[in-house]
């Protein structure tokens, strides 16, 4: 379900004249690796922007 969500993502932004970086992720996952150091959720979580949620 993730790369589904994910190539929506990249599809609906293809026009958008800037850099970006996208991190799909369900409760679940981003609860288990938040705390993980190396991974991308912990510096995306202190620092990133959340554009979509439900």
């Amino acid at each position: 379900m993730t790369s589904l969500r994910m190539t929506a993502l990249r599809r609906a932004t293809t026009d958008a004249p800037v850099p970006k970086d996208f991190i799909v992720s369900d409760p679940e996952e981003l609860e288990r690796l938040v705390d993980v150091v190396g991974y991308i959720y912990r510096p995306a979580l202190r620092h990133g922007k959340v554009l979509y949620e439900r």
